[in-house]
């Protein structure tokens, strides 16, 4: 009826998804993931729990829930993180043997909440209306798909052994060697 009130909510999340999608873009999302997970938490679940708790009468909210996203990034046993951290630590680890485990590993896992990991990712799909079609047959081994609560997004897993390290450039470092302070000086030491 037109004089009933309701609740709008409102997404504020930066939510990125390019043709060409890296290992900045998945930390972007994975953080969004988070940020709305805590968002319903806060927002929606607690304030139901609140009319509830004071006898005001309201319908039950509907809200994604997210937790198997969350899950799939960052379970401590064969999360997407912790995969990469493995590949990152395996003598001759590369970005297309980490997305070939990945896609082996979600093919079958079961996630803590009931659902299947190949709900939430999969091998890309390829074809003029795939997302990055038109990036090259080279990058094809390291593309993989997350369904984020937004929407799917393909990644492609270039230099992201590298970028996990998080070494810094050698430029940075020599610099920072040439510190006047002891310490810095012996902490970037500048090899010749």
């Amino acid at each position: 009826e037109e004089d009933e009130l309701f609740v709008g909510l409102l997404d504020v999340f930066g939510f990125e998804n390019f043709d060409f999608n890296t290992f900045e873009q998945l930390c972007i999302n994975y953080t969004n993931e988070k940020l709305q997970q805590q968002f319903i938490d806060a927002l929606v679940k607690l304030q139901q729990q609140d009319y509830e708790r004071e006898g005001i009468k309201c319908d039950h909210i509907a809200f994604p829930d997210n937790s198997a996203q969350i899950e799939l990034f960052d379970s401590k046993r064969g999360g997407i993180f912790s995969m990469l951290d493995d590949e990152c630590n395996t003598p001759n680890g590369s970005d297309a043997k980490f997305v070939s485990k990945m896609h082996d590993a979600f093919a079958n896992k079961m996630l803590m909440n009931g659902k299947h990991a190949k709900e939430f990712y999969s091998p890309p799909k390829y074809g003029a209306a795939a997302v990055g079609a038109d990036l090259g047959k080279e990058f094809a081994p390291l593309q993989f798909v997350v369904q984020h609560y937004a929407m799917a997004v393909q990644y492609t897993a270039h230099q992201w052994l590298e970028r996990n390290r998080g070494r810094l450039h050698s430029d940075l470092a020599a610099l920072v060697g040439t510190s006047k302070s002891p310490l810095l000086q012996l902490a970037f030491e500048v090899p010749t």
